[in-house]
């Protein structure tokens, strides 16, 4: 069931949407007044449920740009049974959830511009989404390589560990447990993939094979966006990797401080909390404003020369 109330000249409606397998997704759709209809997805870091996006989105409603939230299947309302016994796995969540979440936007709303906002692990998800050439743009924001070696200072002996004892907490819990950590738990294949992906430099399946070229096809403009604060969960070198793996996409990579914006910390996630950084918000919507105004500008060409 879904419902809607008003904020700020948005509308805020919770519905469930439908992943390319059928499996059902919710989501929360902060829809603007918009007559360019402009759509920012926002997809999640692992372990993250869509009310914490909740902030930036309405900010991205409130100045023209509709944006969809939602949770992967496993996680947060898009949970079904025992978790112990779910199937998902990361790339079901690039492949299946985020797939699905792009079609209905597109055939929902139609929209002239469409952009990804993917934090953390929502950025390589992506790249197994098999339509993702339906997006304009990608704002990353601490969107890492999850490979150990990428974290320095002797952090990489904490990341590698870590994955080492992936296997046996799965094993013994039947999935990871995560809500000490302030997370959700997760489900048992995708911390088997979480750890494969981070005991390896490339994106690798079930049998090692590398699926980098995934990545390739993706083609629209990047900006990544990461903060010398987030030293444990998304270190430079391993957002400056990610970039590399989307190889074809024109890139822009901005390491930025917490004092640049008169605060203490950013960390992995605050850029997410109002408040904390408003110019970089308003830096990442011009941004956004910027670099999908071509897709409006060829539907105006079209349009002109239908006419």
């Amino acid at each position: 069931m879904t419902h809607s109330n008003c904020v700020s000249q948005c509308k805020v409606i919770d519905r469930e949407l439908t992943a390319t397998d059928g499996f059902p997704i919710a989501a929360t759709i902060y829809q603007a007044v918009d007559v360019y209809r402009k759509v920012a997805i926002i997809m999640p870091a692992i372990g993250n449920i869509r009310s914490q996006y909740r902030d930036y989105a309405l900010y991205l409603a409130e100045h023209g740009w509709t944006a969809v939230t939602f949770d992967y299947r496993g996680i947060g309302e898009s949970k079904r049974g025992r978790l112990s016994e779910s199937t998902a796995g990361l790339r079901d969540w690039g492949e299946k959830d985020i797939a699905g979440v792009i079609d209905w936007v597109h055939d929902h709303f139609h929209p002239r511009r469409c952009a990804a906002v993917a934090h953390s692990v929502g950025a390589q998800v992506l790249g197994f989404a098999r339509n993702h050439d339906r997006l304009d743009a990608l704002l990353a924001i601490a969107a890492q390589k999850g490979y150990w070696k990428y974290w320095g200072c002797g952090l990489q002996w904490v990341v590698a560990g870590f994955f080492a004892v992936v296997p046996a907490l799965v094993k013994l819990w039947g999935y990871l447990p995560m809500r000490l950590a302030g997370s959700q738990d997760l489900p048992p294949n995708v911390a088997l993939d979480w750890r494969r992906w981070g005991v390896h430099p490339d994106f690798v399946d079930e049998q090692w094979r590398p699926l980098n070229d995934r990545f390739r096809t993706f083609t629209a403009p990047i900006l990544s966006i990461s903060f010398s604060d987030d030293r444990y969960l998304a270190p430079r070198r391993s957002v400056e990797a990610l970039l590399k793996i989307y190889s074809r996409a024109p890139s822009e990579h901005r390491h930025v401080t917490p004092q640049e914006f008169g605060v203490s910390r950013i960390g992995h996630s605050a850029f997410f909390i109002k408040g904390i950084c408003p110019g970089l918000w308003r830096a990442t919507l011009e941004w956004l404003d910027k670099v999908t105004a071509h897709s409006l500008e060829n539907e105006r060409a079209r349009r002109g020369g239908a006419a």
